[in-house]
């Protein structure tokens, strides 16, 4: 299954690149996110591997992110794995103009086994899913201040 989806945000592409490179705010937007833990690699670098650890609903899942691209703001590729699916998401941030920039999430999902079967049932809750996490990062960017320099 493959699907895009793109927001708008009302913050300079500089301050949207810094918030969302930084691994240590993923916890003060993203609903569910319990922990994560650099596997391999250099944090935030081409080929790092870390272990993320959500809470949805009761269940506990865990998903290892590694990171297939990073050249900001042109290009940030990941995957994530669980038992269940292998998902490949890349992002790309443009700046509109001084203040305003466009997120594009371009989604690769593939579920695993006999989950397969099911796909075509949830093809609507990862896009939801992908919705709201967009939704609640442009949130979090946009309580942000703005700085601008004299």
């Amino acid at each position: 299954m493959k699907y895009t989806q793109e927001i708008i945000i009302k913050q300079p592409i500089g301050i949207v690149l810094g918030l969302y490179s930084n691994l240590d705010n993923l916890p003060k937007w993203k609903t569910g996110i319990l922990s994560s833990r650099l596997l391999s690699g250099e944090k935030g670098k081409n080929g790092a591997k870390t272990e993320l650890i959500y809470q949805l609903g009761d269940k506990t899942h865990v998903v290892t992110e590694t990171i297939i691209r990073k050249k900001l703001p042109g290009e940030f590729t990941s995957t994530y794995e669980t038992t269940e699916a292998f998902m490949t998401i890349c992002h790309r941030f443009e700046k509109i103009d001084d203040y305003t920039t466009r997120w594009i999430s371009y989604n690769e999902y593939e579920q695993k086994g006999f989950w397969r079967l099911a796909n075509w049932f949830t093809a609507s809750t990862y896009k939801k899913e992908t919705q709201m996490h967009m939704d609640q990062f442009k949130a979090f960017a946009e309580s942000q201040p703005v700085l601008v320099s004299n």
